[in-house]
Parts: C-alpha cells; structure tokens; sequence
C-alpha cells in the first residue's frame, strides 16, 4: 500500500508539472508571436490569428487550474465520481485548447518555415514530452487494473473507458501533431539568421530578395505618372553592406531646364560614383556617359534628393531583418522640402524586362523609359509567398522612414 501511495503522489507531482510547463509555454509561444516586428519579407500574424491564440491560452489557464485542483482532490480523496470528473476534463481540454493551439503552431510552422523560431519548438517540445507522459501513465494504470478481477459492470465504468478510449485518440493525434511541428520547426531552426551567412545561407536569402529593388516616385519629377517608378538600387546591396548600421547613400538630382536631366549616385560605401544619368529627348530618355552629367550641379532648376539606407540585422522578432531609411529634399539646393513626397516601394522587375539600370528600355534600342507598375514590376504580395503553404506576405512592402537617421544632402 505504501509502495502504491508513492507512486500515485510521483504520478500526481509529475503530471502537475507537466501542465503547469505547458501553460508556461502555451503563454511564451503566445507572447513571442505577438512580439513579431513588421520587416523584410516577414510581419505580424493576421489579428484573428493572435486573437484566438489568446482565447486559447485564457481557456488553458482555466482548465490548468481546474486539472491541477481535481488531481489532488483525486489522490486525497478516491471517489469515481471526480476520476469521472477528471476524465471529462481531459477530453475537454484536449479537444478546446492543446489541439487547436498545436494546430495554429502547425499552421505558423507551414507559413513561415525560415523564421521559425526557439519558442515554437519548445512548444512543439512540450507537447510532445507531455502526451508521451500522459499515455504512459494511461497505459500504467491500465496494466495495473486489468490484473484486478471485478465482474462488476456499471454504467459509469462504461463511460469511464469510453472516455479513456477517446482521451488515447486525441493524445495520439496531438503527440502527431506536435512530432510533425517540432520536426518542420527543427529542420529550418537557425541559431545565429544572418544574410549570406551559416544562419540563413544564400539559397534562402535569394529566394526572396534577388531581384527585388527599392523604387522611388517623386512628383516633382516631370512627365511620370501615378503607377511609375524609377529603381534606385538592389535589396542585397543594402543587406550585404559591410557596414549596414551606418548604410548606404544615394543622391537623385533632377533637372527641369534647359533640359531635363536623371542622375542617380552612390556616395557611400566606396568612392562616389555616378550609376545612371539619363537625358530627355522628345518622349524618352537616353543613356548619357556618366561625365556628361557631371556638372549639372551648377543647374539652378534643380531637385535633389538624397537617401541614407540601413540595415537592421535579422532577430526572432524580425526574421530577415529591416531596412530603414530616411531622406532630405532640396529644391535648387537651398529649400528643404518635406521627406514625405519621396515614395519608396520593393518590387521585383519581371523577367522580360531589362531591370539593371534606374530606368528601364523601350522596345526601340537606346530609348529608356520610367517603369511602369502593372506591366514591368511584380509586388512583393506576389514574390514574397512564404512557407509550404504559400502564405500570403506580411512584412512591409516599402523600406521603414526613421527620421532619427543623420542624412546629409549630398550632390
């Protein structure tokens, strides 16, 4: 009897831990998700996603306490009616709280395989270890009451074992469930994310960003329409900058008389360089050699606008990372104008059109043309689909303004 009595308060000791670990965990998997930054390619969860795994960690609370209280009332007091209570419990929180809040776990694990994080394994984890308990404290008892002879059959033993058998099959399910979850989890689980780097290599990197480049729209820039866009540069040459906290500088001058000029330059990293200087001619631009632009600094019609890009370093909270970035607009190098007219969008150039240059060509040679929206670029709703599943993307289609960002006007 005595040797009985320890292992019921061993069972009883065991499986309160368990539940009170896995509510720990239903509550950090919970907090992490909500914690999500919007970024490059990832964002927050939809808000009925977080919404109902709240709900769900509430109903945990609940039926933890609830579970926790009626197993110590059971090893104090042994009645059939509260191991029957106990037992309805059990298919209860099953079937309202650890298989939906597996299943949303299985649902983020499918959409967002490389940003998968620690929290979503310890949860896979925990599920894991704890249906494997509960199973093998189960099939304990099992053992022990099939070696007792009783030929008493009553109403209430029938439903007990109805429920038993119904409390196996949701166990097994969840212990399905979670094996499936912890081994997606695993296999795409980095410790240290980095572009181009052990954490998130290449392959995965170009998955996403290549071909994708920062767009600009300016209305002060004569003859563009609403839904065309002039590329300033590469995602990947922001995200491999050797330097990413202090950024990129880029300068777009625009002339509007005697003649309309386009002139995009790097400044920084690496000496000053001229990228693409266009001139107006009738109804297109053409490609002019970069010392040809040089002194259009002198040009009083003039708009400058000059960029600082940074990169933000991938974390749990933002999976690829972020690219802020922040602007001053000059009109005729001395009135500061507000950053806000300056539009900055990611899109990925189509494959059948040249995407190299800040402007793109038209079918006659040597004849460059702004990009236009709906024919030469694709979205990022489009290119960025994440996961097995194909989700739709959640992070920003545009590089974050931070107005904290030092940027100098530069020529």
């Amino acid at each position: 009897m005595a040797h009985n009595g320890c292992c019921h308060l061993t069972a009883l000791l065991f499986t309160t831990f368990v539940n009170i670990f896995d509510l720990i965990t239903d509550w950090s998997f919970y907090i992490g998700e909500v914690s999500i930054k919007d970024g490059l390619v990832f964002g927050p969860y939809e808000p009925n996603i977080v919404t109902t795994m709240l709900v769900f960690c509430v109903i945990a609370s609940v039926t933890c306490v609830l579970e926790v209280a009626l197993d110590y009332l059971n090893y104090n007091k042994k009645s059939k009616t509260v191991e029957l209570v106990v037992d309805i419990l059990a298919v209860t929180t099953l079937l309202i709280e650890d298989l939906p809040l597996i299943g949303i776990n299985l649902h983020i694990a499918l959409c967002r395989e490389e940003a998968t994080n620690v929290i979503q394994i310890a949860k896979a984890s925990t599920a894991i270890f704890e249906a494997l308990v509960k199973l093998c404290i189960m099939g304990i008892h099992f053992l022990r009451n099939k070696c007792k002879k009783t030929n008493k059959i009553k109403k209430a033993k029938k439903l007990r074992k109805a429920l038993k058998i119904c409390i196996v099959f949701l166990l097994a399910i969840n212990l399905i469930l979670s094996i499936i979850v912890f081994s997606i989890t695993i296999n795409f689980q980095k410790s240290h994310i980095e572009f181009d780097s052990p954490g998130l290599d290449t392959e995965v990197s170009n998955r996403y960003l290549q071909g994708v480049g920062v767009f600009m729209r300016l209305p002060n820039i004569p003859n563009m329409a609403e839904n065309q866009w002039m590329m300033l540069t590469d995602l990947k040459n922001i995200t491999l900058l050797s330097s990413p906290t202090y950024g990129m500088f880029l300068s777009v001058l625009i002339t509007t008389a005697p003649s309309q000029y386009i002139r995009v330059r790097k400044h920084f990293p690496g000496p000053p360089e001229s990228i693409s200087c266009y001139k107006r001619q009738s109804t297109s631009m053409i490609l002019c050699p970069p010392n040809s632009c040089s002194n259009l600094t002198s040009s009083a019609n003039t708009t400058t606008v000059s960029l600082r890009f940074t990169y933000i370093r991938p974390s749990n909270f933002q999976p690829m990372g972020d690219i802020h970035y922040n602007t001053e607009l000059r009109q005729e190098f001395h009135q500061i104008l507000t950053n806000e007219t300056v539009l900055l969008k990611y899109f990925k150039v189509r494959p059948e059109v040249k995407g190299d240059l800040a402007l793109t060509t038209t079918d006659k040679g040597g004849q460059y043309r702004f990009y236009n929206e709906d024919s030469d670029l694709l979205s990022t709703h489009e290119v960025w689909t994440t996961g097995t599943l194909n989700c739709g993307n959640t992070g920003r289609e545009s590089p974050k303004l931070d107005t904290d960002l030092f940027v100098r006007c530069v020529f």
